[in-house]
């Protein structure tokens, strides 16, 4: 994710976050992972960017604590093996179910000039890369990562009731 895209999804969605909660607990520079504790669950909001185009995608789940392995949500294969079991580091890939926020494509967030490409349907590219030969739905500005921080905000909502939901069924 290019700096300036991070830095801004972390000073915009990270604090709407906070403010909720999630605190960050993982960063790199292809992904942001936030929990929001409590004694029998940990709320997981994962910013996790696509390897090999221009978006990212923001999920969300549930990892209940301390309950019988049909009901945990944990994924325990995957959460041993990448995380060593640590619940630090679990994140929404190591959750059975999760829900995705809608981007501005699609669950994907993009954040470069996008395409919708013969043969590859909507793909997204550096405003500087070589362009595919199709229509181009979105061209790179001065505002595109404002508006994509103020869209997850907006979208957070359903998440917040998704995860609200998922807290009731236990």
């Amino acid at each position: 994710m290019k700096k300036e895209l991070r830095n801004k999804v972390l000073e915009k969605v990270g604090d709407e976050l906070n403010c909720k909660g999630f605190l960050l607990v993982d960063s790199s520079r292809k992904w942001m992972i936030f929990h929001r504790k409590s004694d029998s669950y940990i709320e997981i909001v994962q910013i996790a960017q696509d390897k090999y185009e221009t978006f990212f995608s923001v999920s969300v789940s549930i990892a209940f604590l301390d309950v019988p392995s049909e009901i945990t949500n944990i994924n325990y294969v995957f959460f041993n093996e990448f995380n060593d079991g640590d619940f630090k580091k679990i994140s929404t890939d190591d959750c059975r179910e999760k829900f995705y926020l809608k981007g501005n494509f699609g669950e994907a967030f993009h954040y470069g000039d996008v395409y919708l490409a013969l043969g590859q349907g909507i793909v997204g590219v550096n405003p500087d890369s070589k362009k595919p030969i199709g229509i181009r739905l979105k061209k790179f500005n001065s505002e595109t990562y404002d508006e994509l921080c103020d869209l997850i905000i907006q979208r957070l909502k359903k998440a917040y009731r998704w995860l609200d939901n998922k807290k009731q069924g236990i």
